[in-house]
């Protein structure tokens, strides 16, 4: 399955996991598109004029979520509107030149990458799924995370998740577990049933 990995920033990581070397995917760097002035409102004109309702919807949902710069973020909500608007072009021309399409996004960690793939499903329609781990379930707003999971085809989580009927361990698990789609914990079988096209 092909694999396309885009990431918000180059972390210029010295020290990095073995399985790393095992990734042949190229990494691109959202930071790296749109970042003049001329190039970031030509890149908006594009997609405003490709669909101006996606457009216009994901920029609502960025206005209206003003709780996510509250809660734990790297990027503000605007930068993250910015990324999803560079990745959804970018994806239009990958889809362009052949080799796409692409069929899903997902994001690792809750707080801006999952910001950025729910923004970037408003603009293109893609499904979504991200995994979430501790620091960003306990400190993104719970109303922040309960619409990014709304929109999501799956949730992974490494915390552990109460069976139904069952108070959360923690504060924002009830925003997961109240999920219609399935929620699953960090392991090898959940790892096996995760299928996606992209990732970010």
């Amino acid at each position: 399955m092909p694999i396309h990995i885009f990431a918000m920033t180059d972390p210029r990581e010295e020290v990095t996991q073995a399985e790393v070397a095992e990734v042949r995917a190229p990494v691109q760097y959202l930071d790296r598109l749109g970042r003049t002035w001329a190039s970031a409102i030509s890149t908006h004109l594009r997609a405003a004029i490709r669909s101006p309702r996606r457009y216009a919807a994901a920029l609502r949902h960025t206005i209206a979520s003003g709780e996510s710069d509250a809660g734990y973020r790297v990027a503000s909500r605007y930068a993250c509107f910015h990324h999803a608007v560079c990745l959804a072009m970018r994806l239009h021309q990958l889809e362009s030149s052949g080799r796409g399409p692409i069929g899903h996004l997902h994001a690792h960690f809750a707080h801006d990458p999952t910001l950025v793939a729910l923004l970037t499903h408003l603009l293109t329609g893609l499904p979504y799924s991200f995994t979430a781990h501790a620091r960003d379930l306990y400190q993104v707003p719970e109303s922040m995370l309960r619409a990014r999971a709304a929109r999501s085809e799956t949730i992974v989580t490494c915390q552990w998740l109460p069976p139904p009927g069952r108070a959360p361990a923690w504060p924002a698990c009830c925003a997961l577990s109240s999920r219609k789609s399935s929620v699953t914990g960090c392991n090898a079988a959940s790892r096996s049933r995760m299928t996606c096209a992209f990732a970010i």
